[in-house]
């Protein structure tokens, strides 16, 4: 997937969906780290990814188009829609 420009990328994620997101990851051949963190509300997860190769944007894309997850810069905390990260 092509994407635009290097981010941290923080994706939040319901922690009933953790099990998916661990899923496709290995489905993609565990493209990237994964750190997961909790987040600051309950039954919400933040998983932190480095999005800098094709196969880590192909997870992104995946992730978004399928599990909904709302994506954040990690750098300012600010939300991205996808549009801000891939080209469409």
């Amino acid at each position: 997937m092509f994407y635009k420009r290097k981010v941290r990328l923080v994706i939040q994620v319901e922690d009933s969906l953790l099990a998916q997101v661990m899923r496709y990851w290995l489905y993609y051949g565990k493209p990237c780290r994964l750190l997961l963190r909790p987040a600051r509300s309950d039954r919400l997860c933040a998983v932190y990814v480095n999005l800098d190769s094709p196969e880590t944007g192909t997870l992104v894309r995946v992730l978004t188009d399928n599990l909904h997850v709302r994506l954040y810069d990690a750098d300012g905390m600010r939300p991205l829609q996808v549009e801000d990260v891939f080209y469409t």
